[in-house]
């Protein structure tokens, strides 16, 4: 099964009316769908959500609303490219949705011609082309919390002291005994008296806390994974971190 890389909102009023092309996504295994079929909803998911979000399908008339009306509130929470899709569109609509204050970046008619598979190659080159140079992601640390690029992480303390020591020393490998010093609760541990033998269970506990980073980044960026696991010596098992710039 494919990894989960993407993240797309659709927001239409009537949702079924996607469905073959809602399958053919989920099909794929690169997309998580989610759904919202109000202007209310869709700025109340992208005000909650801690996931990026990487592709918006904006119908273009929902219920009596115009979706394009709805693009300045979407941009206060979000930055994702917007496609727009229609039943029914003529060519000022078009015009409307692809002008150059719109911020939409293409225009789908869902007419009897319309598409499901060529869809989703559209919207994988559109997605390949926006995000084929974007390594380059935003850390910071503020009151013992930690934020990517605004968004905070939902870590404990010692979670967050690890990864700031990690970002610090980026590109460089530390071992799992070094960062074991940021546990509090390790077996080795009694009144802040170190135990100076740590066996492998407790190198385990580094292991655990790591992971747990690393998942919470994935909520936030599915396709992004700046911690990987190494060996820094000849001599080391892997049991050494780095976090990659």
């Amino acid at each position: 099964m494919s990894a989960i890389l993407y993240n797309i909102l659709i927001i239409d009023n009537e949702p079924d009316l996607l469905d073959p092309l809602i399958q053919r996504l989920k099909m794929d295994g690169t997309f998580a769908i989610n759904i919202t079929t109000s202007a209310k909803s869709a700025l109340e998911f992208l005000q909650s959500t801690k996931k990026e979000t990487h592709l918006i399908l904006l119908d273009l008339y929902l219920g009596e609303s115009w979706g394009l009306n709805l693009i300045p509130d979407i941009k206060k929470y979000s930055s994702s490219p917007i496609l727009v899709i229609s039943t029914a569109a003529s060519e000022a609509d078009k015009f409307a949705a692809l002008g150059s204050t719109s911020g939409c970046i293409d225009f789908i008619t869902r007419d009897e011609q319309f598409s499901p598979a060529l869809t989703l190659v559209k919207i994988k080159n559109i997605l390949y082309e926006i995000h084929k140079n974007a390594n380059q992601y935003a850390f910071h640390f503020k009151d013992g919390r930690a934020y990517l690029d605004n968004l905070e992480l939902s870590l404990g303390s010692e979670h967050v002291d690890i990864l700031k020591e990690l970002y610090a020393s980026a590109n460089t490998p530390l071992t799992r005994e070094y960062l074991l010093k940021y546990c509090k609760q390790t077996r080795w541990q009694d009144k802040g008296v170190e135990r100076k033998h740590r066996t492998n269970a407790d190198l385990k506990i580094v292991a655990g806390y790591v992971n747990k980073i690393q998942n919470e980044i994935k909520e936030i960026y599915a396709t992004y994974h700046p911690i990987s696991a190494v060996r820094a010596t000849t001599s080391d098992n892997g049991s050494s971190y780095v976090f990659t710039k």
